[in-house]
């Protein structure tokens, strides 16, 4: 099944993510895990949650005052609304498509009257489908569909990414503050001069590298990586993306990679640099 967010949706989900960030730092990424997470389980339970009229169901969003309001279109499932609960109820109504014919039904039974009644006079002009027209058709529609159907899927999928790069931004940025709350010479080690042939500086003690990680944790589906190395900002001309190999410095650079579920890579960078409370690194 594909996910795909309505304009309106995205951008009021992206707005509610904001305004928790703003609100405490760390709870805009856990509003958006929520969100994912009930939409996993749309995913998986498509009829079970509450039916809200017009084909439209909503569930609630964990451990927040949000609801998903959703429908299931052949294998799409379409979010309406990433709505809060106590705020303008029913607004997200006017994104549903109306069409009073298909809900009332009346005109379809009055097109099917007239039909009956001119019955007799449409039989006599209509010449038919021969067999060889029949089968033109089939082939025509065989090649068309193809390249008719394949620029939709891709906009459907396509129309996902905006939010998936939204919560890249949050888990690159949350990354940087878990590492960055370290001081330089925990990120350091107690190397002293780094080798030419080698990382600048060795990677921080395992110890420190494991609670790193264990405090990030697992970002399925996205994926993540980081890296520490020594520069020297200090010198005329130096290029910060540089490995510095030639002595420890008063600066490290944290650089972190975040991957999401297509593939695209997000890069986020921060300096730490040695305070006088911390260790002297010769």
């Amino acid at each position: 099944m594909t996910e795909l967010f309505l304009p309106e949706a995205d951008e009021e989900f992206r707005e509610a993510a904001r305004y928790y960030e703003n609100k405490c730092p760390g709870l805009g990424l856990t509003f958006i895990t929520a969100v994912h997470k009930a939409i996993s389980w749309i995913m998986e339970n498509p009829m079970a949650a509450t039916p809200v009229g017009s084909g439209i169901r909503s569930k609630v969003v964990g451990r927040f005052p949000y609801s998903v309001l959703y429908a299931i279109e052949s294998d799409v499932l379409v979010i309406i609304a990433v709505a809060h609960q106590k705020r303008r109820p029913g607004y997200w109504r006017s994104r549903v498509e109306q069409s009073d014919t298909l809900r009332s039904g009346s005109s379809l039974k009055d097109g099917s009257r007239q039909i009956r009644q001119d019955g007799n006079m449409v039989l006599k002009n209509q010449k038919g489908i021969t067999l060889i027209e029949m089968i033109v058709f089939i082939i025509v529609a065989a090649v068309a569909l193809p390249v008719i159907i394949s620029p939709v899927m891709t906009l459907l999928k396509d129309s996902t990414k905006p939010e998936k790069a939204v919560t890249a931004n949050f888990l690159g940025q949350k990354i940087l503050e878990v590492i960055t709350a370290n001081d330089f010479p925990t990120l350091t080690g107690t190397s002293s001069a780094p080798d030419s042939t080698e990382h600048s500086p060795p990677p921080p003690p395992s110890a420190v590298v494991t609670a790193i990680n264990n405090k990030i944790g697992d970002l399925s589906p996205y994926s993540y990586s980081w890296d520490i190395y020594y520069i020297n900002p200090v010198s005329p001309g130096y290029n910060l993306e540089n490995e510095y190999t030639t002595a420890a410095t008063k600066y490290v650079r944290i650089d972190v990679t975040v991957t999401d579920p297509y593939g695209r890579v997000f890069n986020y960078h921060s300096i730490v640099t040695k305070r006088k409370k911390d260790a002297v690194v010769e």
